[in-house]
């Protein structure tokens, strides 16, 4: 049988065994609205005797949200994310010569520290899908050489966005009726080596 119940003390108690007829449920460490913040900047050259020099661009960009791929790591206290948003930025540059569109596809990386006191390396973390609430592009414009009226410019394009989850650490814990408490996992808290910890390799 298992069960979830918000705990505020998830140090192990004095005992350190319960009776037969306690559970084994998950207490909840933290649980929290985060969020996780991707970006990207690329400079493109664009403008030219194709559009001109008094260029400008529209930016739209496509998150492919089913393919967002990430690693979780926990560390004391700390929930780490690291991952990427994979996209599709297409980019129309329209002079007074013409118009050109040019597509590109971008892993976009992010990675967040979620702040949650008293959680451990071997406590479980679920998260709930991934939202997007905001993609915010930025473009800037540099002429190569103003005085010459097929000269090409240079565009610095800066792509961010924003995504939403509710993050939940939880560890199994055995309670009885009686009062009994007490962490199925006594040395899950011990400290981690002070070797480099190195996540599972993110292919797109």
């Amino acid at each position: 049988m298992n069960k979830q119940i918000q705990n505020t003390d998830h140090s192990s108690q004095n005992q350190k065994y319960c009776p037969k007829d306690s559970l084994i449920i998950d207490s909840v460490i933290c649980s929290k609205e985060v969020q996780k913040i991707a970006n990207v900047n690329f400079a493109i050259l664009s403008g030219g005797p194709e559009v001109g020099v008094d260029v400008d661009v529209n930016i739209d960009v496509t998150v492919h949200k089913d393919r967002i791929i990430q690693n979780i790591v926990v560390i004391k206290d700390k929930i780490i994310n690291i991952g990427f948003v994979p996209t599709t930025i297409t980019l129309t540059f329209t002079g007074e010569l013409g118009t050109r569109t040019l597509e590109v596809k971008e892993n976009i990386p992010f990675q967040a520290e979620t702040s949650c006191p008293g959680v451990c390396p071997e406590d479980k973390v679920t998260e709930s899908p991934l939202q997007v609430e905001a993609v915010i592009a930025q473009a800037m414009r540099e002429i190569i050489e103003p005085n010459d009226p097929q000269s090409f410019v240079l565009f610095t394009i800066i792509i961010k966005v924003i995504l939403r989850t509710t993050i939940t650490a939880t560890r199994p814990v055995i309670k009885s009726k009686n009062g009994c408490f007490i962490d199925v996992n006594k040395d899950r808290c011990a400290p981690l080596p002070s070797s480099v910890i190195q996540l599972p390799t993110i292919n797109p």
